[in-house]
């Protein structure tokens, strides 16, 4: 008969401890704790658990403890650096307005006043590049040819006219820019410049205004001199 108590008390002992693991893993502190005290409610009176056992738990529960209050610090240290930046690119964005900006973006608003230059960068010297615009139903309105080019960036504006010679409407507009490359076409990277008009903010967030057309901080390339 005791013999039975005692491999009952081992099982047991077995199931509390693989319990316990999966508990700590998935449920935090307050289960392990609440683990703890149960097995000790619970524990066989012929065969109780030893004080080693008893301390090791205890030292497991406070390591847990530890590590959950230094990712709370940790996320809490993050969350707030976060709200900085913001504050600092919130703040950094009015200074902008009335600032000359070069973006990384194909897209563009054009207006009947041509404030928008369309740019893109070579990265060797080019016989002749082809730029294509598009408006913004994908559909192609002008197709441009540069010649004799250098290696570096280039800007240029654009009429407003279609390929009869027609005006099109204000708007925005997609550009692209390729340069033969033996067979083949390759096609360059593109940005535009203008000048910053205001600034709107949504959800904390600011974004830029280049007239009709909205940029996001981490679209400006550089800041040029008007």
């Amino acid at each position: 008969m005791l013999d039975g108590v005692n491999m009952s008390s081992q099982n047991s002992h077995e199931s509390f401890g693989a319990a316990e693991s999966r508990i700590q893993q998935e449920l935090g502190k307050d289960a392990f704790l609440r683990l703890l005290v149960t097995q000790l409610n619970y524990q066989d009176p012929l065969a109780p658990m030893q004080n080693e056992a008893f301390v090791a738990q205890l030292a497991q529960f406070s390591a847990l403890e530890q590590m959950q209050n230094i990712n709370r610090n940790l996320e809490e240290s993050i969350n707030a650096d976060i709200l900085l930046n913001k504050a600092m690119n919130n703040s950094l964005v009015t200074t902008l307005i009335g600032k000359d900006v070069v973006a990384n973006t194909n897209l563009f608003s054009y207006s009947k006043d041509g404030s928008i230059e369309l740019g893109f960068r070579l990265s060797s010297p080019a016989r002749e590049v082809t730029i294509e615009i598009y408006d913004s139903n994908g559909q192609l309105v002008r197709t441009l040819k540069m010649e004799g080019l250098s290696a570096g960036e280039h800007f240029f504006q654009w009429n407003g006219q279609d390929q009869k010679g027609k005006e099109v409407p204000e708007g925005q507009y997609t550009f692209r820019v390729s340069v033969k490359d033996g067979e083949n076409r390759q096609t360059l990277p593109t940005f535009i410049r203008g000048t910053i008009t205001g600034v709107r903010y949504e959800e904390g967030v600011a974004y830029l205004l280049l007239g009709d057309l909205e940029l996001s901080l981490g679209d400006v390339q550089k800041i040029v001199q008007s």
